[in-house]
């Protein structure tokens, strides 16, 4: 790794956005998925990024550590999607399971359509878990339940869990909220293909939503949380077996727990507050995991967990 990267994410302001810039700009790129998308290797586009992503993580977090610290600190782009829905008039889309890998998707379908946008990123709540992303920012246990409570809001909401949906609200409907349950819902296969499972149910929506003469702007494009793919070792050695041991014992169940301890704690391997703890890094500890096998895992602290695509039209 250049070590001018460490260098500069030492001394400047905002190191997360020189990383996202790193990873939007260097290996998650429009030209990457373009060509991949033409020799029909959109897997390949996974799997080359993936480790491109992990090796840039795992030199940064053995260099410049504290980055963490700002992937977990306070932070005003945690919030975006609070400060959006102040309009008189919007459609704010959330993608669940949208993550940087994806963004050169958008642009290529916005560019198609011949729109202009705004990219950047948010930042998810912590843990990376939609139920997280619901309570910090709705007050709810997720999508399904601010379905059957909608005449709470003050804006309309459709949690869609069907690629082949349409718009389907009022004109007087001016304050627009639809959470797409696609890719997440898909995370949980044994066999989750990246073409079929991730790519395609996005431009379902996307189609549905840019086709609709009767759209509200401005839109904002984001997700709830990102994601890993920890296929191909795509994952970082403990090498402290007591360490181990630990983490094992308290991800049984996925990246993030609800019953954290001090011992979990002091391996600096996670993000603990209380009761809750998030997995940092791509570690792989082994052990035995309850439940789905899915190489597409979320709910931890990593840079492709935590940085979410925000694009705004």
């Amino acid at each position: 790794m250049d070590l001018s990267l460490i260098k500069q994410l030492i001394h400047i302001d905002d190191p997360l956005q020189t990383l996202y810039e790193v990873l939007n700009g260097e290996i998650w790129t429009p030209e990457r998925f373009a060509e991949a998308r033409q020799h029909g290797d959109l897997h390949g586009y996974l799997r080359e990024g993936e480790h491109a992503a992990s090796r840039l993580e795992q030199a940064v977090y053995a260099i410049y550590r504290d980055v963490y610290a700002l992937l977990e600190a306070d932070d005003v782009r945690r919030d975006r999607v609070d400060v959006f829905r102040q309009r008189e008039a919007y459609t704010l889309l959330l993608i669940d399971g949208l993550s940087l890998r994806e963004l050169p998707l958008i642009q290529e379908v916005l560019n198609d359509r011949g729109l202009d946008c705004e990219v950047d990123f948010a930042l998810a709540p912590l843990p990376t878990e939609t139920a997280d992303f619901a309570r910090r920012h709705y007050n709810a246990s997720g999508p399904s339940e601010m379905a059957r409570n909608d005449h709470r809001y003050p804006f309309a909401f459709r949690h869609v869990a069907n690629e082949d949906w349409r718009l389907d609200f009022s004109p007087s409907e001016r304050q627009r909220f639809i959470w797409y349950a696609f890719p997440d819902d898909y995370f949980g296969l044994k066999e989750t293909e990246y073409g079929r499972h991730v790519v395609q149910p996005i431009e379902a929506i996307l189609a549905a939503v840019l086709g609709d003469p009767d759209l509200v702007r401005p839109l904002a494009i984001t997700g709830d949380h990102s994601y890993l793919w920890q296929g191909n070792q795509c994952a970082w050695p403990v090498a402290d077996p007591r360490e181990r041991a630990v983490l094992a014992e308290h991800f049984k169940l996925g990246r993030c727990t609800r019953t954290a301890t001090e011992a979990l704690a002091r391996t600096g391997k996670a993000w603990v507050a209380g009761s809750l703890g998030a997995a940092r890094g791509r570690f792989a500890w082994g052990g035995i995991v309850r439940g789905p096998t899915s190489l597409f895992k979320h709910g931890g602290v990593s840079l492709m967990e935590c940085l979410v695509p925000w694009v705004r039209i």
